[in-house]
């Protein structure tokens, strides 16, 4: 430990904040939180540390560097120790792989005739939200739902401040119409939207009650057509409920965390009850994992709820997590009412955590086995690196004309829809589908498109020892460039032959990145061989076989690639056709 990081360690406060561990390219690997910074920290460098994290041997390697942020109390400290794990994704925290902001649903009471609305980031802005929802269709179907059955506008707010008869919703009598009628529809929207909110609190049970008071009540004023529709609205939510599995009415609304392990690798499953029934599931996987099962429950608790996700009056653990009661009260600040943290051992909320488990464990075999598969890519084809992340590039065009690039991303197996991309391309290359690819990657990774720096790039010994660890022994060290972007892919998938996989090994040159990512090429093959896998320095193509496993993966990601590009060039086409014709 070189004389000014002992410095540094010796000035720390004994107050509460967060401190950062960096390496010495500046990178972030551990972020943690304390009641006593100088306390904390200095029990890593302990003689006789019982600290059996995986990083706290290599530290003496590792660690250049420790930034701290000073809070006034441990519970703000929980709450920035969250964000910045979200922010530096180090490596050695307990993190959720599953990073992408799910849809959840808005709805702003304030506002005079408000709609629901779909968004993927909650803000503090005093609206209501609901979610988020592990599926993009889960959310669209209780968007379209509660919209249908109570009634609300689905148009924008400049085209609502703007119109001057009932738009095709009004008219068919799938929207009360206050862009025409306010004074007359007004009341109506107003019980109306509180009524959603009942809806999608999962409040179904007040909702059909009240529904029915307000049956009646038109039915008195001899409102028939107006009870009709309240009627209509009642039988198709209590069908609703009825493909719905009744657990137990006695179950406040919660959220029940389940955990499990395998090796290394952990996975939380929670299971979302709403009036007695289970209303969602979502699970996480996390690597390298030597934490505890309160460390992990703590982390997954914190995250899961600091992006915006609905806080229920109870949340159920299978053992309480580190610092019970600042994570307790720091969830109920955020919630605006108490939220009870438990860990029942006996009972019907023991059983929930059971179930939670299994879940769990279901989940970390479906990662385990999505894993296995990328280790066979690894093995297969000689990678350097775990191909955690595959990026794979498609040009598409109709005989030369608009053409266009996509980029689909593909994160432990599976699509991340919110990394895929869309290009124009710039330069005239009629019908050109390697000088196209080449104007593309350079865009991706030298160009606007990329964070990436050519500036001051260079090797570091450690990050060879990372990566190594990362991906289990390797007959060589992996050269890492230390201005690798941090969206970089692990694996650069190209659709086509040995002039893209060329195109696209220039450009990584160009970058500084040769050897940083790794590249593979993928090209059409027959019924008997298969497709063909090409692979930089190597004159004959890789013929797994057509059922291979590892071959089947990189076949859905191209797939994904022409399905995605030639839906936009199709789009492309049609709007250079529509402007044409005026």
């Amino acid at each position: 430990m070189d004389e000014a990081l002992k410095r540094k360690l010796d000035s720390l406060p004994a107050s509460p904040g967060v401190y950062l561990m960096k390496d010495a390219a500046g990178r972030v690997f551990y972020v943690g939180k304390a009641v006593s910074l100088r306390d904390r920290v200095r029990q890593y460098f302990a003689e006789g540390t019982t600290d059996e994290r995986a990083f706290v041997p290599l530290l003496g390697d590792l660690l250049a560097d420790i930034d701290v942020v000073l809070t006034r109390t441990d519970k703000e400290a929980y709450l920035l120790e969250n964000e910045l794990i979200k922010k530096h994704r180090p490596k050695f925290n307990v993190r959720l792989r599953d990073d992408k902001n799910y849809l959840s649903l808005r709805l702003d009471l304030r506002e005079e005739f408000p709609k629901i609305e779909r968004v993927r980031r909650p803000k503090n802005d005093g609206a209501r939200y609901f979610g988020p929802f592990v599926s993009g269709r889960e959310a669209k179907l209780m968007y379209r739902l509660a919209n249908r059955l109570l009634d609300l506008r689905v148009c924008s707010d400049n085209e609502f401040r703007h119109r001057s008869r009932p738009c095709v919703q009004g008219l068919m009598g799938n929207c009360l119409a206050p862009c025409v009628k306010p004074d007359e529809v007004r009341e109506r929207y107003a019980e109306a939207a509180k009524r959603a909110v009942m809806f999608l609190s999962g409040k179904d049970e007040d909702l059909i009650a009240a529904l029915k008071d307000a049956m009646a009540a038109y039915a008195e004023k001899l409102e028939f057509e107006a009870a009709a529709s309240i009627r209509d609205t009642i039988e198709a939510m209590e069908a609703a409920r009825e493909r719905q599995t009744i657990v137990d009415p006695s179950i406040p609304d919660s959220d029940v965390f389940g955990v499990a392990f395998d090796g290394r690798s952990a996975a939380v499953c929670m299971l979302h009850f709403r009036a007695g029934r289970m209303s969602g599931k979502r699970c996480y996987s996390f690597d390298e994992v030597t934490q505890s099962v309160p460390e992990v429950i703590g982390a997954a608790v914190g995250q899961y709820y600091s992006d915006g996700a609905q806080i229920p009056g109870q949340i159920v653990v299978p053992e309480e997590p580190e610092a019970i009661d600042t994570l307790a009260e720091a969830l109920s600040e955020k919630a605006g009412r108490a939220v009870r943290i438990a860990a029942p051992r006996r009972g019907a909320r023991a059983d929930l955590i059971e179930m939670a488990a299994q879940n769990a464990d279901h989940h970390l075999k479906l990662v385990s086995d999505r894993d296995e598969t990328l280790a066979l890519i690894k093995r297969r084809f000689g990678l350097r690196r775990f191909p955690r992340v595959i990026e794979c590039f498609d040009i598409s065009h109709l005989g030369g004309t608009h053409t266009v690039a996509s980029r689909v991303t593909f994160a432990g197996g599976l699509p991340d829809k919110e990394r895929y991309r869309h290009y124009h391309i710039r330069t005239e290359t009629a019908g050109d589908d390697v000088a196209a690819m080449h104007e593309v990657l350079s865009r991706r990774f030298g160009g606007s498109d990329s964070r990436l720096t050519t500036d001051d790039c260079r090797l570091t010994t450690h990050d060879s020892r990372l990566a190594a660890s990362d991906s289990g022994p390797t007959s060589s060290p992996m050269p890492h460039a230390s201005c690798l972007p941090d969206d970089a892919p692990d694996l650069l998938l190209m659709d086509g032959g040995r002039a893209q996989l060329n195109a696209a090994a220039d450009v990584l040159d160009a970058a500084g990145l040769a050897g940083s990512v790794d590249l593979l090429a993928i090209a059409k093959g027959n019924r008997t061989h298969g497709d063909a896998i090409y692979l930089p320095g190597r004159k004959n193509p890789v013929l797994p076989g057509p059922r291979a496993k590892e071959l089947h993966l990189l076949m859905r990601v191209r797939d994904e690639a022409h399905r995605f590009g030639r839906e936009f060039q199709q789009r492309t086409r049609e709007k250079h056709a529509l402007e044409s014709e005026t």
